[in-house]
C-alpha cells in the first residue's frame, strides 16, 4: 500500500490520545486513588458539548424534543440569516450528456461557488441544518461513511446530527464508529442505561466534548430515550487486549479435543489490561508474541477448524488477528512513530496500516449478517475513500463485499483557511483542504456546504474534481472516485480534551496529554502492584 499521507498520521495522533487517556483512566478499584472509580457520570454534564450541560438523561431527552434534524445551530440575533428557506434545497441535475469539465483553476473555482448546496436553512427566524439532499444521495445505498479529520470541534456534531435525521427518515439500521471493536457492548449498555465500562473502562470523560467517540453515543442515547434504539459497533483494533483472550477461551475452553485445545491455548500471549500498558503502551516484545501466535493459528487452521463450524472457524482466525493488530496499534513503537509527525513512517507500522484495513473489513462484514442492514459509519477519512488500488476499508465495502457493492456513498470534509485540530499531543494548524473548494467557498456568506464530486453541476458541466488529485488525504486517489461529496466547514476549530490545553505547542512542556496529577495517579497504581520486599 502506498504510504498515506495527512489522515493517516492524524489517526497516528489520536490512537496515542486514546491509549494514553486509557492509561490515564484505567479501571482501578481502589477508590483511595482518585481515578475512574470516581462517579463519572456526576460530571458528565460538565463534559458534555457547551449546549448540552446540566443532568445527562433530561439534557439528551431535551435535544430529541427539541432538535428536528439537528436545530441546534445557533440563532444570527441581527436577523441577516443565512441559507436557503427549509424545505427549498435545491437538487442535483440530472444530466444524458455533459460538457467537459473546467480545467483552470479559477473556472474550477467557480463550478465550486456555482454548485455549491447550503447545509443550513432558515426557519421562523433561526437557523437549523437542512439535510434533504443526503437523503436523496443516500436512498440507493446501503452503507453511509462520514469521514473525519480527527480533533475538529465541528465535525463531531455535524455527524450526529445527520446521523440523528437519517434515523428519523427511517434510513439506517445500525451505527459503526471508529473505535475498539471491544467496546461495542459497552457502548451499547451506555446507550441503554447511561452507565457501563463505556464511562469507566474507556475514558469517555476524557474525550473532547465534540469529538465523534462521544457525540453519535451521546446521540444514540438520546434516541433511545425518545423510542428509537439504534445499535452501535465498534471495528476498529481492540483497545482492551484481555478482552480478546476472554473471545478465544470462550471458542476454546469448551472443547473435549485436548489437542485442538492445547494449539488455541498453549501459545495464547498473557491477557494484558489497559491499565498494564504504561505511559507509551506495550512494548515490542509483546507485540512480536502476538504476530507469532496469529501466524501460529493461521499455520494450524485446518486442523484447529475440524471442530469448528465454518462461522467459529472465522473468529477463531480474527480474533487472533485481532489480539495482533490491538497489540501493535497500543504499542510503544506506534506511540514514538506518532510523536514525531515529521519521520518517515516506519515500513512495519505503515504494513500495521494497511493490515488493520483487513479487521474493519471483518468487522464491516460481522455487523451486516443479513446483508440488509443499512449501516451510518464514522471512521477517518482515509478509511472512507472509495480507491481501487489500495486495500482501504470503503473501497473494499464497494467491490468486494456482495451486499454492498455499488452501494457505497461517502464524504470527505472540506475546510477553509485558519482551521485548526488537536493533533494529537497539540493543537495544528492546518492549511484548506482542498484549497480550490476554500478558495471558492470562503468567499460565500455561509459556513456549511455540500458539493458533490462528481455528479455534474448546473447547465450540466462535468465535474472538475473527479480528475483532480487527492494529494493530502490519500496518495494516489482523485476526490470525485475516492469520494462521493465534500461537507465543508469554513472553519475547523481544535476540540481539546479535558487533560489538554489551548496553549500546548508542539514544543511546550505541556506536550504530554496527560496533566501531572494523573501521571502520579497512575504511577501510584503501579507502584502499589508491585509485589512487596
Amino acid at each position: 500500500m502506498k504510504e498515506m499521507h495527512y489522515f493517516s498520521r492524524f489517526w497516528l495522533f489520536a490512537s496515542l490520545v486514546a491509549l494514553l487517556a486509557a492509561v490515564a483512566d484505567c479501571s482501578d478499584d481502589d477508590p483511595s486513588s482518585g481515578g475512574p472509580t470516581d462517579d463519572l457520570s456526576s460530571d458528565l454534564g460538565e463534559d458534555l458539548a457547551p449546549d448540552q450541560g446540566g443532568d445527562l438523561e433530561d439534557d439528551l431527552a431535551d435535544a430529541v424534543e427539541e432538535t428536528d434534524a439537528a436545530d441546534d445551530l445557533p440563532a444570527d440575533e441581527e436577523s441577516d440569516l443565512q441559507g436557503v428557506a427549509c424545505g427549498q434545497q435545491p437538487t442535483l441535475p440530472e444530466c444524458e450528456t455533459t460538457t467537459s469539465a473546467p480545467t483552470a483553476n479559477e473556472e474550477i473555482e467557480q463550478f465550486a461557488a456555482d454548485n455549491a448546496i447550503p447545509l443550513t436553512c432558515v426557519e421562523e427566524g433561526h437557523q437549523r441544518w437542512e439535510f434533504d439532499i443526503f437523503f436523496d444521495e443516500l436512498a440507493s445505498n446501503k452503507l453511509y461513511l462520514m469521514g473525519e479529520v480527527h480533533g475538529s470541534n465541528e465535525i463531531g456534531p455535524a455527524s450526529a446530527d445527520l446521523f440523528e435525521a437519517l434515523v428519523r427518515e427511517e434510513m439506517v439500521d445500525l451505527l459503526v464508529l471508529e473505535i475498539g471493536m471491544d467496546v461495542t457492548d459497552a457502548l451499547n449498555e451506555y446507550v441503554e442505561t447511561g452507565e457501563g465500562p463505556f464511562l469507566t473502562v474507556y475514558g469517555y470523560s476524557y474525550y473532547g466534548p465534540n469529538m465523534y467517540r462521544r457525540t453519535l453515543p451521546d446521540r444514540a442515547r438520546a434516541l433511545h430515550l425518545a423510542g428509537t434504539t439504534i445499535p452501535i459497533v465498534g471495528v476498529d483494533p481492540p483497545q482492551r487486549l484481555a478482552w480478546v483472550n476472554e473471545q478465544i477461551h470462550d471458542l476454546a475452553d469448551g472443547l473435549t479435543d485436548e489437542t485442538i485445545q492445547g494449539l488455541i491455548l498453549d501459545d495464547l500471549p498473557r491477557p494484558r489490561e489497559m491499565d498494564d500498558y504504561g505511559l507509551v503502551g506495550l512494548e515490542t516484545d509483546y507485540v512480536t508474541d502476538c504476530q507469532e501466535y496469529h501466524q501460529h493459528i493461521v499455520d494450524n487452521l485446518q486442523t484447529i477448524c475440524t471442530v469448528f463450524d465454518e462461522a467459529a472457524c472465522e473468529r477463531m482466525e480474527y480474533m487472533a488477528f485481532a489480539l495482533y493488530m490491538g497489540a501493535a496499534f497500543n504499542s510503544q513503537e506506534l506511540a514514538l512513530a506518532a510523536m514525531d509527525p515529521g519521520g518517515t513512517m516506519p515500513p512495519r507500522i505503515v504494513e500495521w496500516l494497511t493490515e488493520r484495513e483487513e479487521l474493519i473489513f471483518w468487522n464491516f462484514r460481522q455487523a451486516m449478517p443479513t446483508g440488509e442492514e443499512r449501516i451510518y459509519g464514522h471512521m477517518g477519512a482515509a478509511h472512507a475513500a472509495k480507491t481501487s488500488d489500495q486495500l482501504l476499508l470503503a473501497g473494499m465495502m464497494n467491490t468486494d463485499f456482495e451486499p454492498t457493492a455499488g452501494q457505497v456513498y461517502t464524504i470527505t470534509p472540506a475546510y477553509g483557511p485558519g482551521s485548526a485540530i488537536f493533533y494529537g499531543l497539540f493543537t495544528q494548524d492546518v492549511p484548506p483542504e482542498p484549497e480550490l473548494v476554500s478558495n471558492a467557498l470562503s468567499e460565500l456568506e455561509g459556513d456549511r456546504y455540500f458539493l458533490s464530486t462528481h455528479k455534474p453541476g448546473i447547465e450540466c458541466l462535468a465535474n472538475p474534481f473527479l480528475d483532480i488529485s487527492a494529494i493530502t488525504m490519500v496518495s494516489g486517489a482523485n476526490y470525485g472516485t475516492g469520494w462521493d461529496a465534500f461537507f465543508w466547514f469554513s472553519r475547523l476549530t481544535p476540540d481539546i480534551p479535558r487533560f489538554g490545553s489551548a496553549k500546548v505547542t508542539r514544543n511546550s512542556p505541556e506536550a504530554w496529554t496527560m496533566d501531572n496529577l494523573r501521571r502520579t495517579q497512575w504511577a501510584d497504581r503501579q507502584l502499589s502492584r508491585l509485589p512487596h520486599r
